[in-house]
């Protein structure tokens, strides 16, 4: 075995992108730690792995915020396989990546050691660090030998501040599932003149993460009036959303969709004119990169990890600061004031997914430098 992955779960939107990986890398293998997550919806079907994979299934427990993995079995599989570059894509944090870690300090692994990391210092866990997180983080990361694998400006940017040191870098965010999301024929002219334009935001009903409440609160009653936003999503603040939307009279252009399929969100995405995400918390989401593949102008918080790769400030969107409520509010009225520019912007849009996010870019470029 020449190249190993070590992740936690099967997610449907990287099982796609291994698979496609497999056809370039045919001594790719993947190691799952479990089949399944308790947070996470996604079922495993053994019908989509057309990759060579293995599922450790050892122990597993959710402690609050934290995802608890124990795979010896794992890790003494690897002890015995040695294979030449192993990738951990999973927490530096995660009980398996730092006896991997650890292992390799002592020698006993061999293996060129890589991380893919979607680091992003303004994150609320990253944010609540102390001197003996800050020790041990460097010390896991420091083990890399081989690539690190990043998401792009932000990972960079907190690797400095981390003070990690590294010498190869590869480019490598998560890819989409696209074949959900649509064909060549996606882009469609939007009719601009509308009085209303449809906003949609996709994210878990978490305030503490996604900040929905506070994005709602920052914008009067008449600027939301100048729009229909859609929010897309579940989580355990939904019934506090329902009771700001029910007391400010919101219900004709607040609209709460539930938990949609990757097919019906592919629905929403071709009908509405633009896409927002406010988060407070949030690595390197997604679903901007879906509303990028759909030519969607972008109205996002600059805590989004993946926004300096994915707004160019006026001409495919514009950022905004979540924890200044004024601003909110100030870029809310600059972004609507552009709407006779969405079109315009959305195929802008539309040439960032292609030219930086696509999954053929992506992995065409993975496999070039991991060959050299």
């Amino acid at each position: 075995m020449s190249l190993l992955f070590i992740t936690d779960i099967p997610a449907p939107y990287r099982v796609e992108m291994y698979n496609t990986m497999a056809e370039s890398l045919p001594n790719l293998e993947v190691w799952y730690f479990q089949k399944e997550s308790r947070i996470r919806p996604w079922k495993f079907n053994q019908d989509d792995m057309k990759h060579r994979f293995w599922v450790s299934g050892g122990f597993y427990t959710r402690l609050g915020i934290y995802n608890l993995f124990i795979n010896p079995n794992l890790v003494l599989k690897l002890l015995l396989k040695q294979p030449r570059q192993v990738i951990l894509a999973a927490g530096w944090n995660d009980f398996d990546v730092m006896c991997i870690v650890l292992l390799k300090r002592l020698g006993l692994i061999r293996s060129k050691i890589g991380f893919w990391s979607e680091a992003n210092h303004l994150t609320l866990g990253a944010s609540n660090d102390n001197a003996f997180k800050f020790r041990v983080r460097k010390f896991v990361y420091d083990t890399c030998d081989g690539f690190q694998l990043i998401s792009g400006e932000m990972t960079r940017r907190t690797f400095d501040l981390w003070k990690v040191r590294f010498n190869k870098e590869i480019f490598f965010p998560n890819t989409i599932q696209e074949k959900v999301h649509g064909g060549e024929d996606r882009i469609r002219e939007k009719d601009t003149s509308i009085a209303i334009p449809t906003i949609l935001m996709a994210a878990r009903l978490d305030e503490k993460y996604k900040g929905i409440i506070n994005f709602l609160e920052a914008l009067s009653n008449k600027q939301i009036k100048m729009i229909k936003l859609l929010i897309a999503g579940e989580g355990i603040d939904k019934r506090k959303i329902e009771e700001l939307i029910e007391t400010r009279h919101l219900q004709d252009h607040v609209v709460l969709l539930g938990q949609l399929s990757e097919a019906e969100l592919a629905r929403v995405y071709s009908e509405v004119d633009a896409f927002c995400l406010p988060s407070f918390s949030d690595p390197s989401p997604l679903s901007v990169i879906e509303a990028l593949q759909w030519g969607l102008p972008l109205f996002i918080s600059e805590r989004c990890g993946n926004h300096f790769e994915d707004v160019m400030h006026g001409v495919n969107g514009l950022t905004f600061n979540p924890l200044d409520k004024d601003e909110i509010a100030y870029s809310f009225d600059e972004f609507m004031g552009m709407k006779h520019k969405w079109d315009e912007m959305g195929k802008h849009c539309s040439k960032v997914f292609k030219e930086t996010f696509s999954k053929s870019v992506i992995i065409d470029n993975f496999v070039k430098k991991i060959d050299r």
